[in-house]
């Protein structure tokens, strides 16, 4: 994943001015697995390379996530639990080329959620709770509903920093028209604009 933003402006003490530009990529590895003894759990794992470039600035880190999800029926309604710990003790971001070479630090984040399908599979609803270990002001709370209309999925989500006093609305669609391949769009409203996400998903 990569992000750049491009024709940043700058200007010196002495009135010389121009534009720079920042690059910020993140490289995921993932495993998981099924246990055997109990098929209803599942574990998995992240390992996280972190690397951004400002100026003559270069920087440099390693995360890890773990996550357990537990799916069973309840009432006879398919339920899903899961946990996931992201950036395990606060991940280290270690800057090169810049004056002092700063660390900065990934918050640690706990999330636990649950879902549920509803109308034979026909819809699901789901909510998470999130917090950061050492941070507390990353408190969140997420809640998400998504309805199946053969081909077509209509999504439709909440979500809310606790420290803010209100949170944003979230919509988005996906288009399924064969089993192998589906078209996904989310749009994000946020404080400093809005962010437009579509996805393509093939199944070989």
């Amino acid at each position: 994943m990569s992000v750049h933003v491009a024709d940043i402006p700058w200007w010196e003490e002495e009135g010389s001015y121009g534009t720079f530009d920042t690059w910020s990529h993140l490289v995921i590895a993932s495993a998981a697995w099924q246990l055997e003894q109990t098929p209803f759990v599942s574990l998995g794992f992240n390992v996280k390379l972190y690397h951004d470039r400002i100026l003559e600035g270069r920087s440099f880190g390693i995360g890890y996530d773990v996550g357990l999800l537990w799916k069973q029926r309840l009432f006879n309604v398919p339920f899903s639990f899961a946990f996931v710990t992201t950036d395990l003790g606060n991940s280290k971001i270690r800057w090169y080329g810049t004056t002092g070479e700063p660390v900065n630090y990934v918050p640690w984040l706990v999330r636990i959620g649950a879902a549920a399908e509803l109308l034979e599979g026909l819809g699901i609803v789901a909510g998470s709770y999130e917090w950061g270990v050492t941070r507390p002001r990353f408190e969140q709370l997420r809640l998400g509903a998504e309805i199946y209309l053969e081909w077509l999925a209509l999504r439709f989500g909440y979500n809310w920093l606790l420290a803010d006093p209100a949170g944003n609305w979230t919509m988005g669609a996906g288009i399924s028209p064969w089993d192998w391949l589906c078209l996904d769009y989310a749009f994000l409203p946020g404080k400093l604009g809005n962010t437009h996400l579509v996805a393509l998903r093939l199944v070989f």
